[in-house]
This record gives structure tokens, sequence and C-alpha cells, in this order.
């Protein structure tokens, strides 16, 4: 992590919010999957091509856990793969898109200032690996390709 950075642990949840993450089993299947040492900075419920999740940013990576029944899906990102993060925000929820050069997460039901308060958090973490170039920087350059952010929308 970036030392310009100074990771805050998150404290604009509710007791009420903290305790049904504590109880869900994305949480668990979270912890299952930390390193040792590794810290949880800020983590919102949201939900993944229609199933319940969480996205943690943590003191080393975004990770993405869905804890079904009977299987479970992670997704993680290293700060410095993460091209962009981008943000839409809906009458009372938000959707956020973390884009890497060979992926990206889309994930939705968002409380909205949990999205603004995520997104702030990791911005300046993100794209360490990437040079921004074109007009309004939407062209990412990395290792020799180029990721045109014009192109997100469609690429759901």
């Amino acid at each position: 992590m970036s030392d310009s950075k100074q990771a805050q642990p998150q404290k604009d949840r509710s007791k009420a919010e903290l305790v049904n993450l504590q109880d869900s089993g994305d949480v668990e299947k979270l912890k299952s999957i930390l390193q040792p040492e590794e810290k949880v900075y800020q983590i919102v419920e949201c939900m993944n091509d229609g199933s319940d999740g969480v996205l943690a940013a943590t003191d080393r990576r975004i990770i993405f856990c869905d804890q079904q029944f009977l299987s479970s899906e992670v997704i993680e990102f290293l700060y410095s793969e993460v091209a962009a993060v981008l943000s839409e925000n809906q009458l009372l929820m938000s959707k956020v898109a973390l884009v890497g050069i060979d992926k990206a997460l889309y994930v939705e039901g968002i409380n909205k200032e949990h999205a603004k308060t995520f997104t702030d958090y990791i911005q300046d973490l993100i794209g360490q690996d990437f040079v921004a170039s074109g007009e309004h920087g939407r062209h990412f350059s990395h290792h020799g390709e180029i990721l045109n952010t014009d192109d997100i929308g469609s690429a759901q």
C-alpha cells in the first residue's frame, strides 16, 4: 500500500449493519481467505449476478466474496491491477465497477454512502501499473495493451 495514504478503519457503519455482516456466510468466506496479518479497512454489502456478497478493501487487495449454499465465488484484485473504479448512483443504491486489463467486476445494490466511502478509499491506491492517456484520461496502457473505458458500459 502507498505510504502517502494511511489506511483507516471504516467508522460509518451502524452497529446493526456490522452485526448483520458478522453473521454473513460471505464474511466467513472472506475471513477464511485473508492472509496472516491482513487487515480489512472497508467492506460493503453488494450483489453480483443476482447473488448477495461482500466487497472488501484490505491493506493488500480488493476482494469480492459470495458464499452460496453449495459453492462460493472469490474475485480478487491487487490494487496495482485495477485501472479504474467507476460508480453510478441510482435513487437509493449505487453500482460499482472495478476494471483491470484482464478482468472486471460489476457489483450493485450498494448503499450510496457506503459506495462513496469505499470508492474514495481505493481511488488513490489503484492503478499503480497503469498510465492514463488520451482525452480525459480514458485510455490506460499496461504492458503494451490499451484499455478504453468508453467500452466499459457495453462490457457487462
